[in-house]
């Protein structure tokens, strides 16, 4: 498995179901502090290759070789990459692969950025292969079926996310880039009360760091930093 912590990974359970938008959105939010790249990563098997559905266009035409990589220069509305350009992103990069050689196409798209690069990217399947640091899976509202491609990874999903055809019942910026990884803002936090007088402790309680306060328990002090 391919380690990714820079990359946020979206998934889609089906089709029209917001996946671009979310991906779009994410572009922007995150453009107003940083560069970001934008990947498509579209696993098409030879049944796909041979018949290929037409309503999908480009997406489904054939390719020569184990996989195909280009990168996107038009901002456009007409195509999924050429929207991530069109909402911020620095470089979008489209892969078609063939899923016998998903690893290898993965590897070669991501040899194109530096490691700690904000990377989103649009694709399903190719959580078979990387870690990302954040996976989202996006489904329709009242949708119950889903792709089997989808189903098979939906156990690593970090976040289900539900689209009603206008907007999800999760929001973008609850996807956060901090330090060079992707995570999840958490769903409940925690408040420390830390107040009084600090007689007994000797120093002001809100001002201690977790180091602090594991050496007092640690030393056994009659100074409880609990009271």
């Amino acid at each position: 498995m391919i380690q990714t912590k820079n990359l946020i990974l979206i998934g889609g359970a089906g089709r029209n179901v917001g996946k671009t938008l979310f991906a779009c959105r994410l572009i922007e939010l995150q453009t107003r502090h940083r560069p970001v790249t934008g990947f498509k990563i579209a696993v098409l098997d030879p049944p796909a290759l041979e018949h290929p559905d037409h309503t999908k266009g480009e997406t489904y035409r054939a390719f020569d070789g184990p996989y195909h990589l280009l990168e996107e220069t038009a901002p456009s509305d007409a195509t999924d990459t050429g929207r991530m350009l069109k909402a911020g992103a620095r470089r979008v990069f489209w892969l078609k692969v063939r899923r016998s050689h998903l690893k290898a196409g993965l590897e070669a798209l991501l040899a194109l950025v530096p490691d700690d690069a904000c990377v989103v990217a649009e694709g399903t399947s190719a959580r078979t292969v990387i870690e990302p640091g954040v996976f989202i899976v996006i489904r329709g509202k009242n949708d119950a079926a889903m792709k089997e491609s989808c189903a098979a990874i939906l156990p690593f999903a970090d976040r289900v996310v539900r689209f009603d055809g206008r907007g999800w019942d999760a929001r973008p910026d609850d996807c956060l880039f901090i330090e060079g990884e992707w995570m999840l803002r958490p769903r409940a936090g925690a408040v420390v009360l830390a107040g009084g007088d600090s007689r007994r402790m000797g120093r002001n309680k809100a001002l201690l760091t977790e180091t602090d306060y594991a050496d007092l328990i640690a030393g056994g002090s009659g100074n409880d930093p609990k009271k």
